[in-house]
């Protein structure tokens, strides 16, 4: 479900030009009717992993393509105490739909 790009060969194409991106895809029966609850899981998985931006595309059965965006509020960032990095906090979240 999950997977990483990374480059194979020095003359392979460079898939890192902005930093490592894991992308997914999976199919869930009536996505828009557990929302919530996913969107919990998912920001627990996020609390976990170092990141900048999260952006989410859903296509429920009777609407169009869904998009959902999390991002990191780098003021607060700034703030951590550099030396002792950790994962990024849900208080840093900032989710727009």
């Amino acid at each position: 479900m999950f997977s990483i790009t990374h480059n194979g060969q020095a003359a392979s194409p460079n898939y890192e030009y902005d930093g490592r991106l894991i992308h997914f895809g999976g199919n869930f029966k009536s996505i828009e009717y557990e929302w919530e609850e996913w969107k919990v899981k998912f920001e627990n998985l996020l609390s976990r992993l170092y990141w900048l931006e999260a952006d989410v595309h859903i296509k429920p059965e009777y609407t169009h393509v869904q998009t959902f965006t999390w991002g990191v509020d780098l003021y607060k960032w700034n703030e951590l105490d550099r030396k002792l990095l950790k994962p990024i906090q849900k208080e840093y979240f900032v989710y727009n739909e």
